[in-house]
């Protein structure tokens, strides 16, 4: 046994003096002088290690039928924290090799039980998983209850700016800039419209809608893409088809032929196509 796993409120009367690390969004109440000082540089070794392995399990959750919500199977890590989660698991799988013994503390419910299947590894009891299962769960909920009215008041209230663009003529898809102006001045294309009076431009759905709205009251070439967009496909019991589960999938990522990784965490979710 080289690795002693807990997480923060199961600590006890662990030794002081050995080295330890903690998790992403975790607090222990440790002797800083004896955690582990290049956790940072290792990480991100270890971040560089799970490509291929995010990339493979990616590959099959991409073939799922609510695969076109996920940031995931993407493999982008500035979206999704699975990446993150394969390291921590990558560095306790090293650590655990050593030597040392080493303490890892972490809070995570579902990267904790993925270490804790790791061999040579002394496991405490593993936070409860239900618990943030549910926050996420009602977190999820009401986010897209938030983003259905945002969408539904954004469809409605840009709505009249459809009239301000023709079919057919070319239009420059920009951002909602608070440093464009509605006379035609743009902060990414500066006086192109003013240049060529038959280029319009149409205002991305990301941006405040203020901003967006002012955009359309000037030169009549400006409209908000939020104005082609139907209220009824924002409505949360429609766009959920009124079906949601919440699944805890366990899925093997080779990163060691003695150790399956990756704990998923999904909202399966049925979705009409717009």
């Amino acid at each position: 046994m080289t690795l002693i796993l807990r997480h923060s409120a199961s600590l006890g009367d662990l030794d002081p003096n050995v080295p330890w690390c903690k998790s992403t969004d975790t607090m222990a109440a440790l002797p800083s002088s004896r955690m582990i000082s290049d956790v940072g540089a290792l990480l991100e070794k270890e971040f560089e290690g799970t490509r291929d392995s995010w990339w493979e399990i990616g590959k099959v959750l991409g073939q799922t039928p609510s695969a076109h919500l996920a940031h995931m199977p993407t493999a982008a890590s500035y979206n999704c924290d699975f990446g993150l989660q394969l390291s921590w698991v990558r560095i306790a799988k090293r650590l655990s090799e050593s030597d040392q013994i080493h303490l890892f503390v972490c809070d995570d419910p579902w990267v904790f039980r993925q270490i804790a299947e790791i061999d040579d590894v002394d496991s405490g009891t593993p936070p409860p998983i239900w618990v943030k299962a549910a926050k996420y769960w009602i977190r999820g909920y009401l986010a897209r209850l938030k983003l259905s009215f945002k969408a539904i008041v954004a469809s409605l209230r840009l709505r009249r700016t459809r009239s301000k663009v023709s079919s057919g003529k070319p239009a420059l898809i920009v951002y909602a800039h608070p440093g464009s102006s509605k006379n035609g001045q743009d902060i990414y294309f500066g006086r192109l419209m003013n240049k060529f009076p038959e280029i319009e431009r149409l205002i991305h759905t990301d941006g405040d809608l203020s901003v967006a709205e002012n955009l359309s009251y000037g030169n009549g070439r400006t409209a908000s893409l939020h104005g082609w967009g139907k209220p009824i496909f924002a409505l949360p019991l429609k766009s959920l088809n009124g079906v949601t589960t919440l699944c805890v999938a366990k899925t093997s990522c080779f990163l060691n032929p003695s150790i399956s990784i990756a704990i998923l965490r999904s909202s399966r979710l049925n979705a009409p196509k717009a």
